[in-house]
């Protein structure tokens, strides 16, 4: 039994080093993430996220494979875990899809709230870091946001509901100059929207799947640029 276990390992070493090899040419690929599994490493030990935050065997194989990746490419940040329960992360990025925009001014506001938040919140009730309780110098970013939709009555969801395009449009200006203002003072590195595009069951985003704007084109830009509504 050993053996095989020991087997098992290295054949999932073998399939990180071959994944990292065969993503190594594309620069638009800044970080890796090692528990999101992007790299084709699939197992029942190596999920989307680190589920068991007590569990010493899958936290040890977070860690080794993040380990082992800064090892093969010492040239992009590597990221244990995308959102919470992080570890062995260069990167402390936040999934937060609270509504409200002063709870998240609350939160990330300041150097002083996102500390705070690392040590204490727990955005769906997931603590935040698993090794510490700080950045420790590392860039703090919200990496995952918003996420509204439109509640028109067709299928899919969001993380929450606006019933139509103005009031979309006043949500994502409101949340979008908290978190530019965190930005520019230096608490936050940087935020990433949640999304883009709707798909095919999530409809939370700035667009239609076939691309259709679901605001003003122009509103939407001058918000994500920190250029306020209007």
């Amino acid at each position: 039994k050993r053996a095989a276990a020991e087997d098992r390992e290295a054949d999932r070493l073998t399939a990180r080093r071959e994944a990292l090899h065969r993503r190594r040419p594309h620069s638009g690929a800044c970080e890796r993430d090692v528990a999101e599994a992007k790299l084709d490493i699939t197992d029942e030990l190596l999920v989307a996220y680190v589920d068991d935050e007590l569990d010493p065997a899958q936290r040890a194989l977070v860690s080794g494979l993040a380990e082992l990746t800064r090892a093969l490419d010492p040239t992009r940040p590597v990221l244990g875990n995308d959102g919470w329960e992080m570890l062995s992360t260069d990167l402390v990025n936040v999934h937060d899809y609270a509504s409200d925009p002063e709870v998240l001014r609350q939160r990330y506001g300041t150097r002083a709230a996102v500390s705070d938040s690392l040590a204490a919140s727990q955005p769906a009730g997931r603590r935040l870091l698993l090794e510490g309780d700080g950045a420790h110098g590392r860039p703090v970013l919200l990496s995952e946001f918003g996420g509204v939709r439109i509640e028109d009555g067709a299928p899919g969801w969001g993380y929450t509901a606006v019933p139509d395009g103005a009031a979309f449009l006043a949500r994502y200006q409101e949340l979008l100059a908290v978190v530019d203002h965190a930005t520019r003072a230096g608490a936050l590195a940087g935020f990433c929207y949640t999304q883009l595009t709707d798909t095919f069951q999530e409809r939370n985003g700035l667009l239609s799947m076939d691309r259709v704007p679901k605001a003003d084109l122009a509103a939407l830009a001058r918000a994500t640029r920190g250029e306020g509504g209007g």
